[in-house]
């Protein structure tokens, strides 16, 4: 795939945009680390269990079991959030004039403005039992449990891992993205700006460097789960 251009001005700030992001991102996951560590070794016992669990006995334990992990990660994502909205204003007036400083949002009212595929974060992770995540989670558990515990338990563990960290990179990404936009006076063109490397997909790399007066002719961002664009003034 060849990657479009973009100035760079633009790409600077895409990669300090990233590179704001990721740092929060590392933080978040460090702290969710000794969570996964106690989620595996409450699995490790469910599947030593003298006893085999019916279907409806099984989701009702690893709906518990999976609570505490959903629980702390909606926390971690509401403090980083609070904790990234001076940094992405100062993002925001490197390349764009900025409105006047608003009061620092709840947590709770950033989850709830973060959104990705018209579903907030916050909807995402609401506990539903499960949330839509937990649901991911669980069924990634009962497929290693269902095939093997011991065979499958260090795919398992990698699976755990890999979708907290698509949920967390994503949810601080769609965060950065309603941020920058709060702070920003409306501008008379918006661009769409992306990471430009390897990773870069194809539903976005289409879009990116195309500009338009009118917000909604470019698509909303993150449009994906793991997408790192975003819209900024032109």
């Amino acid at each position: 795939m060849t990657l479009p251009q973009q100035s760079l001005e633009v790409e600077l700030f895409a990669r300090q945009l990233a590179a704001l992001l990721k740092s929060s991102e590392v933080g978040v996951l460090e702290q969710i680390r000794p969570r996964i560590q106690q989620l595996m070794a409450a699995l490790d016992g469910l599947a030593a269990g003298a006893e085999p669990l019916s279907p409806d006995e099984l989701y009702a334990e690893l709906d518990r079991l999976t609570a505490p992990l959903n629980d702390r990660i909606e926390q971690l994502l509401g403090v980083a959030m609070v904790r990234l909205q001076g940094p992405l204003r100062d993002q925001a007036s490197r390349i764009g004039a900025v409105i006047p400083a608003a009061p620092a949002t709840a947590p709770q009212a950033l989850l709830r403005q973060a959104r990705v595929n018209d579903e907030t974060i916050a909807a995402h992770l609401q506990r539903r039992s499960p949330s839509r995540w937990q649901a991911e989670l669980m069924g990634a558990i009962r497929t290693g449990l269902e095939a093997g515990w011991e065979r499958h338990r260090a795919a398992v563990e990698e699976g755990i891992n890999r979708l907290t960290r698509v949920l967390v990179s994503t949810a601080l990404w769609a965060h950065g993205n309603s941020e920058l936009q709060a702070n920003w006076v409306t501008p008379s063109r918006w661009r769409y700006v992306g990471v430009l490397d390897p990773s870069t997909c194809p539903v976005c790399a289409p879009w990116v460097d195309r500009t338009a007066a009118d917000r909604r002719a470019l698509p909303e961002t993150p449009q994906h789960w793991s997408c790192r664009c975003h819209v900024i003034p032109a």
